[in-house]
């Protein structure tokens, strides 16, 4: 129980970080909700529609901003279990 507790803390720490990051590479709501159509249509029809760079490019940048999001929370991780612990 308390290491669902304590992930679950770790968690709602981490949502401000990771609300800032989107921010940063997104730019807007507008933004991302591009990045998430561009992962979700598949890339056969980007190339034929020649978005196929846009394409990559909204995926990288999703893809970089849920893994910087979990290196924060992994971070986080670490220095709780080293430092505070």
């Amino acid at each position: 129980m308390m290491t669902v507790l304590y992930w679950a803390v770790l968690c709602v720490c981490t949502i401000p970080l990771s609300f800032g990051l989107a921010w940063v590479i997104f730019d807007d709501l507008d933004g991302f909700v591009e990045c998430v159509k561009y992962w979700i249509k598949p890339d056969i029809l980007s190339w034929i529609q020649g978005e196929h760079a846009e394409d990559w490019w909204s995926e990288m940048k999703l893809f970089i901003w849920i893994a910087l999001s979990a290196g924060i929370l992994f971070g986080l991780h670490w220095v709780a279990q080293t430092y505070i612990v």
